[in-house]
């Protein structure tokens, strides 16, 4: 991949659930880390895959390999917030095991608000 591709802002949180007053549970995210990212739509047998599981992938997104950002440091806790929008991690891959590239499989699960 070209790091020219990766043409918008993200910030990759890690989300935890935390009881409220009202017995029910809050969402709360970390500061996270802001990189550069390419966000890449899913289309085709990757989708129809994860529709056997029931979790449908809806985009790759694309960020560089770092100390902060690698697979094994990634879960199903953590979302990508990008252009307005919140993806939850589904799965996280270094890409050839070259620590140059970490691709994320994610599921848009609505506006960051």
């Amino acid at each position: 991949m070209d790091p020219g591709e990766l043409n918008r802002l993200g910030r990759l949180r890690a989300q935890t659930d935390q009881p409220n007053s009202m017995l029910g549970l809050d969402q709360i995210f970390d500061a996270g880390v802001q990189r550069w990212v390419k966000l890449d739509p899913i289309r085709g047998l990757v989708v129809r895959q994860g529709e056997q599981i029931g979790d449908q992938p809806t985009h790759f997104i694309w960020m560089r390999y770092s100390d902060q950002v690698r697979a094994e440091l990634i879960g199903q806790t953590h979302v990508v917030d990008v252009l307005g929008r919140r993806f939850r991690v589904i799965d996280a891959i270094n890409v050839g095991d070259a620590r140059e590239w970490v691709r994320l499989t994610t599921k848009d699960i609505g506006p960051t608000t």
